[in-house]
């Protein structure tokens, strides 16, 4: 089973403090709805200092190429496993994280649920040496999907430990459409949970963009860089194919460990949180 690299990375500077927000409910909103009765189940590896880890669902390694075993078949940080690459039957599964030398990450959660026919993502949240509170954090933390009704759209999953440490509530997210001009997205979205997914005005396809978290009192830009040459241009909503919804986690970056892993191209050593992303046919 084959790992794609996240298609949209970009940083999030985080200045100062954001002003608290209330959730907007239970579970993320990722997209389609898988069908029959086997659940579909993304990973994606949201801890700046976890390093690259090795994921063991009801006791097998899931997640690797034809041939791939142990650490070859590890997902690094802001990687977004392929929709689809790892089917489950409806009920419960055990789960459990190791890293690249085999040994056991402690994570806290040992078992999830799916329903067939549905689409979850399973982020590991955190850090073992968080900035910003006094002992590891790392945990599990699953977004459950629900259709979307339009294309194209967007919809945002809030995966950062450190944004809920620094604003009570949740964060409002949007974008900017060439000069900085506020286009809020959804309700605001307390960490684990989502925006629903929102709609694209046919004026913001195909435009240059700049996705922001932001609260009543003060916001964080970041410009993405998406890598989809099929679907759309670099730093674009959307484009004109009506099939295009653009899913994006925002998880922790690396300034929000005392240790962090070396980011991949388009994360900031210097941010507290990051916007990992992917299209979703």
């Amino acid at each position: 089973m084959r790992i794609t690299s996240p298609l949209l990375l970009s940083t999030l500077a985080c200045a100062g403090l954001l002003a608290g927000c209330n959730s907007s409910g239970n579970n993320g909103i990722l997209g389609p709805i898988a069908g029959g009765n086997q659940a579909k189940v993304i990973f994606v590896n949201g801890s700046p200092d976890a390093g690259p880890v090795q994921v063991v669902i009801d006791n097998t390694q899931q997640f690797c190429a034809s041939g791939n075993t142990g650490a070859a078949c590890a997902v690094s940080y802001g990687q977004i496993t392929s929709t689809g690459a790892v089917l489950l039957n409806a009920g419960s599964h055990t789960i459990s994280l190791k890293d690249s030398g085999g040994n056991a990450i402690t994570v806290g959660t040992t078992s999830f649920s799916v329903n067939g026919g549905s689409t979850y993502s399973v982020v590991l949240t955190g850090e073992l040496h968080p900035s910003y509170t006094a002992s590891s954090n790392l945990a599990l933390t699953t977004f459950t999907a629900q259709p979307f009704s339009s294309s194209p759209a967007v919809d945002f999953l809030n995966a950062s430990p450190y944004l809920a440490s620094t604003n009570a509530g949740g964060v409002q997210f949007g974008y900017y459409t060439g000069a900085p001009a506020a286009n809020p997205l959804g309700s605001p979205a307390a960490f684990g949970s989502a925006t629903t997914p929102q709609s694209i005005p046919s004026a913001a396809q195909n435009t240059a963009i700049t996705f922001y978290a932001v609260s009543p009192t003060s916001g964080i830009t970041a410009g993405p860089s998406v890598a989809d040459s099929t679907n759309c241009a670099g730093n674009q909503l959307p484009c004109g194919n009506t099939t295009n919804h653009l899913r994006m986690y925002v998880i922790d970056g690396p300034a929000a460990s005392t240790a962090p892993t070396t980011p991949p191209a388009g994360i900031s050593a210097s941010a507290h949180a990051a916007f990992v992303g992917t299209f979703v046919p």
